[in-house]
Formats: structure tokens, sequence, C-alpha cells
């Protein structure tokens, strides 16, 4: 049982203490995702100042356009020189009447662009024809250019208004193209690889349903903190994991396993040593009652044979006290149990010194045969009797003298109408 019960608290507390450790790992993890949520956000923010900046800064070449509805190659040389001056992350910026490349800045390695019909370039339309329909800016790619390198094209259709009220027509499409390493550089996501795993995608303003197109595709698939990057038309999704990914749960990493274990073998052995001192200590009253039930046992029957007996028996003690008597010793002195037992055995005779003087020869010699003594009843009747005596121990140790005193009276009376029959 006591090993049991051990066994028992042992497995309650391992698994306490892996719940406390789990508790431990989920708090862990809790701060850690907290962490890359703070970071993940500021990136978050750095990423669409640099795009939106990009993206609306040819909203002033639009107001040109409706406001004259035309724009001639040295108005936008102008505009456009002093954006892509302005703007290290934007490469060059097209505009394209009817949807036909008509101006381009910087010109030089862009010439084979112009003329370029949208029309003829599915590739191109199919995002064009998404800013005409929809009427608002839309964000195609990353993307692989024609010219060499990966860049975000904003597709910004001009419509212009009508002198007589109606709806307004289509012009054209503005195409400003950002260099995407310019932009995640400028955004700061590459010295965050140093710090944490990072992954886009949402090609075209798709958001979770469009392609990854930077970072790691698997950092989608590890429980990621996941983040959108709102855009004129649609959104992208940001997301990050720790640079070794998330801690795994293992209790036998957790100091609160280790300590839980401690304090549960520290309790078991406690409990198994107080079950098994119980147990002992029920064994030892159990024990000791059976041997008190036999002693009493034993006591009883001594008193039933003592009681059987006719003839008077008296303990005395070391010091004369009577110690015990039967009934017959109660009957032939005429006084109960209660009355003799504590008293000296010398005020039960007659003649004390006597009696005295056979007490000590049982001292002495360990015994005494026919002693002759007379017991005084409180009537005032004398019971002659003849006493035999001694010693009784208790294993090593003497306890006392043991005196059987026979009764001498009926024997007398006998021998006295016997001696007159002869008369």
């Amino acid at each position: 049982m006591p090993t049991l019960a051990a066994i028992f608290l042992l497995v309650i507390g391992t698994i306490v203490s892996v719940g406390v450790s789990y508790l431990q790992f989920r708090a862990n993890g809790a701060r850690a995702r907290e962490t890359v949520a703070i970071a993940l956000n500021r990136l978050r923010g750095s990423l669409n100042v640099e795009l939106q900046s990009s993206i609306y800064l040819t909203q002033g070449l639009v107001s040109l356009i409706k406001s004259r509805h035309e724009i001639n190659s040295t108005e936008f040389d102008a505009f456009a020189g002093d954006i892509v001056s302005h703007r290290g992350t934007i490469r060059d910026v097209a505009v394209a009447p009817g949807n036909v490349v008509a101006y381009v800045f910087p010109r030089s390695g862009n010439e084979g662009i112009i003329g370029v019909n949208f029309h003829d370039v599915p590739a191109q339309w199919r995002t064009v024809a998404r800013a005409i329909e929809e009427r608002r800016i839309v964000v195609a790619g990353p993307l692989a250019l024609v010219q060499g390198g990966i860049g975000i094209i904003a597709r910004v259709p001009v419509f212009l208004d009508k002198n007589d009220g109606s709806d307004s027509a289509y012009w054209g499409i503005i195409s400003t193209v950002i260099d995407f390493s310019a932009l995640t550089a400028a955004a700061g996501l590459d010295s965050a690889d140093k710090t944490m795993q990072v992954a886009l995608r949402g090609t075209d303003g798709l958001g979770p349903d469009g392609a990854v197109f930077w970072g790691n595709p698997r950092v989608f698939e590890e429980n990621p903190v996941n983040l959108d990057i709102a855009l004129p038309s649609g959104s992208w999704q940001i997301a990050a994991v720790p640079l070794d990914g998330w801690i795994k749960f293992n209790a036998l990493r957790s100091t609160y396993f280790y300590a839980g274990i401690a304090l549960s073998l520290i309790l078991s052995l406690l409990v198994f040593q107080l079950l098994s001192a119980n147990r002992a200590l029920r064994a030892e009253v159990a024990e000791r009652q059976n041997a008190e039930a036999e002693a009493r046992e034993r006591e009883r029957y001594s008193r039933n044979l003592i009681e059987a007996s006719v003839d008077p028996f008296m303990v005395i003690g070391p010091t004369g006290e009577v110690q015990d008597v039967n009934g017959a010793m109660e009957l032939v002195a005429g006084r109960p149990r209660s009355e003799i037992v504590g008293s000296n055995f010398r005020s039960l005779f007659t003649e004390s010194e006597r009696a005295q003087n056979g007490l000590d020869r049982v001292w002495a010699e360990s015994f005494l045969r026919d002693y002759e003594l007379s017991i005084r009843r409180p009537d005032g009747v004398e019971v002659h009797v003849h006493c035999n005596a001694s010693l009784y121990r208790d294993g090593e140790a003497v306890r006392g003298v043991f005196v059987v005193a026979r009764d001498e009276t009926e024997r007398e009376k006998s021998d006295a109408a016997l001696q007159s029959e002869r008369q």
C-alpha cells in the first residue's frame, strides 16, 4: 500500500509537472509571438509608407492631364523627372493615351516600349483592363520587367470630365514602375531577415490568394504572424516567424518540469515513509492489543483457577500490603475483597508478630510449610489456619509472596468430637 500510494503520487506529480511546463511553454510562446508581431507591424508600416508614397506621386501628373486633356513630352519629362529624382524606389514612369505608350521617363534604355499597345500584351493588359473597369489604381506584380529586374507596376487610369456633365471619358493610363529591390531595401526587409524569417504574398493585390513573391513560402506553413498591407486595390500579406522557428514543446527543456519532478519525488518518499511508519505502528498496536488480550485471558483464567479453590489464597507485596485475595479468603476473613486488598497483612491475624515472622521466613527461605496462624474476623471469631507460602516471580524479578491458608476449623471440630467420644 505505501509503495502504490507513493507511485500514484509520483505519477500525478509528473502529470502536473508536464502541465505546468506546458503552461510555461504557452506563456513563452505568447511572448515570442508578441515580439514577432511588434517587429512585423513596424516592418509593415515602413513598407506601406514606401509603397504608398511611390504610388501616389503620380497624382500631380494625373491632375495636369485632367485639366488640359493632354500632355506634351516637355511637360511629361519635367513631371516624371521630378518624381524619379525624389523617390529612389521609382524606376520609370510611362504615359499611354488610349493604352498606347507615348512617353516614358527615363527614355534611355526604355525606347523599346514606346508605341506598345497594351491590348497586344496580354500579361500587361490584364491589370490595365482591371484598372479601367474598377476606375482606380491597380498594383500589378511584383513581376519580371521587360527591361530587366523585378518591379511593381502601379496602373493609374485617367478619366476626363465632359463639359456636358455626362460620365467622364477614359483618356489613358499612367504606369509607374517601382523597383522591388529598392523598395524592400528602403523598407528594411533585407535587414529584417537577420532577426526573423519574413515572407510576402499576394501578387497583383490578391492577398492570401496570391502567390508568394518574397521570402521562403514555407513561412506561411509554420503558423506565422500574419498582417495585411492595404493597396489601392486589394492587399498583400506579410508573415513572419522567429529566425529559428517557433519553439516546440518539450517538457525536458523546462526548469519547472524538473522542479516538479524533484518535489514529487520528495513528497512521494515522505508519503511512503509516513504510510510505512503508520503501517508499522498499526501492526505494533495490533500486536500490543493481542498481547494485552492474551494477558487478560491468562489473568481471567488464573483468577478462575484461584476462585475455584476452596482454600483461601492471598498475595502479599514486598512492603507487606495485601495485593489480592480470592473468594475463600473473603469468607474466612469475614471481610470483602475491597477492604482486604491494600491493607497490611498483619492486621488480619491475631498474632501479628508471628505473622510477620512467618513472612520474613518466606523472604529468607523462599517458602513456608504448615505455619499456624489465627485469622481475626470482625465479629471476634478466630479462625485457625495452616499457611503454606512461597515467593512468586515475574521472570527473574520477585514480585511478592503467595500464601495458601487452609481453614482448620472443621478438622478441629472433628478432632474435638472424636476425643469426646473416646472419653
